[in-house]
């Protein structure tokens, strides 16, 4: 269950599902991410909508294009958490969504910063969230702390990048017909090397580029980098996704 608080922003609990941790019992980043997602459509019916019903009656969507999540501890399966999220501001065509993982002793576990905008999904161009109807009402917190740095524009550099290949799967693509952004957090770690499945994440971010569709073949190149490992995942025609992994 959600609870909404001084009508800005939504909270809910919640128990980590065996299915949402890796091998060591960790929640996976895309698990963690999947209950962002979920968490701000529970947050939009607070405000009597929901993403299906912008779909079919205003012709909009909502697009992450950036994520930078910092982690101080991933929750183990069974644990009891509380997931808070609210919106902090609008700034020309986005807006930034914060999410805050806590454990049952409020003690933070996760926090996160996600750059939104929204799409025609007729031209698949964006459009500014002033002028979609009853975007007036949707409120906005600047108080509540967030102490995630804002997502920035990653620029991976493919010289002595290891190279994979992963094709675009039935179970990847969401009911927008694309790749679920959270799928492609799965992808970056599948890609690093296997003597870092134990290393401790520190922070994970992401930039959503283009769209990856059904049929489609990523090529997936890794970098080293001081702090961790860097992500590119392109198609034949374009980049889809940049990830920086911090350990």
């Amino acid at each position: 269950m959600g609870t909404i608080f001084d009508k800005t922003a939504f909270q809910w609990q919640f128990f980590v599902s065996t299915f949402e941790v890796d091998m060591y019992d960790r929640m996976k980043i895309s698990a963690l991410m999947k209950r962002q997602q979920e968490i701000g459509e529970l947050h939009l019916i607070e405000f009597g909508t929901n993403s299906d019903k912008m779909r079919a009656e205003q012709g909009f969507a909502f697009i992450f294009t950036k994520m930078n999540i910092k982690v101080t501890r991933l929750p183990k399966s069974k644990e009891s958490v509380t997931l808070t999220t609210w919106c902090s501001g609008l700034k020309g065509v986005r807006f930034t969504r914060n999410y805050v993982l806590r454990d049952e002793n409020g003690e933070i576990l996760t926090e996160a910063k996600a750059e939104v905008t929204t799409i025609d999904l007729v031209s698949r161009k964006i459009v500014r969230p002033r002028e979609i109807k009853g975007f007036e009402d949707f409120l906005y917190n600047e108080t509540l702390e967030n102490h995630c740095e804002y997502p920035k524009k990653l620029t991976i550099v493919g010289e002595n990048a290891e190279l994979q290949s992963r094709s675009v799967r039935f179970s990847d693509i969401d009911f927008n017909g694309h790749v679920n952004n959270t799928v492609y957090a799965d992808m970056a770690f599948d890609a690093l090397p296997s003597e870092l499945v134990r290393s401790t994440v520190k922070g994970f971010e992401v930039n959503f580029i283009n769209e990856a569709m059904l049929g489609q073949t990523l090529e997936i190149s890794t970098v080293a980098e001081a702090d961790g490992y860097s992500v590119l995942g392109k198609t034949d025609q374009h980049e889809c996704f940049a990830v920086k992994i911090t350990f």
